[in-house]
């Protein structure tokens, strides 16, 4: 396990994501499942890779819904940081907001996983090159 003694050397991104009309419910508000979907764009672009047979796959994610999301915003900002690093998984801290304002956070566990053999695999250089954490 690579212990994150100082979370600033990892790896910190934030992703604009653009709200569309169709994400609203009858309240007015972006449908929580659309947050999850705004959660994910922002994961995909942290962890996009040319790498052909490496992949990652969600274990767990945990959503913690702070604020309504409206429409009005137009767009809002989703950060995603590394807070944790293992021998196969690593964790991300997920938050969107709106104007410095917290609307929701994820806390998400993600497994390291081989296209070729459909299994975990252990995380390598280039995964921690990705996540822009010292190697030991």
């Amino acid at each position: 396990m690579t212990a994150l003694t100082d979370p600033s050397v990892a790896r910190s991104q934030r992703h604009q994501v653009q709200l569309r009309w169709a994400d609203q419910d009858l309240n007015g508000h972006v449908n929580n499942a659309r947050i999850m979907d705004y959660l994910q764009e922002a994961r995909i672009a942290f962890l996009h890779s040319p790498r052909t047979d490496a992949g990652y796959v969600i274990r767990s994610i945990t959503v913690q819904y702070l604020r309504p999301v409206h429409f009005r915003f137009a767009s809002l900002t989703v950060t995603t940081e590394v807070t944790r690093v293992g021998s196969s998984s690593f964790t991300l801290r997920q938050q969107g907001t709106h104007s410095d304002a917290a609307l929701f956070t994820a806390e998400v566990t993600v497994v390291a996983f081989s296209r070729s053999t459909q299994s975990k695999r252990t995380l390598d250089s280039a995964d921690l090159e990705l996540l822009q954490v010292p190697s030991n």
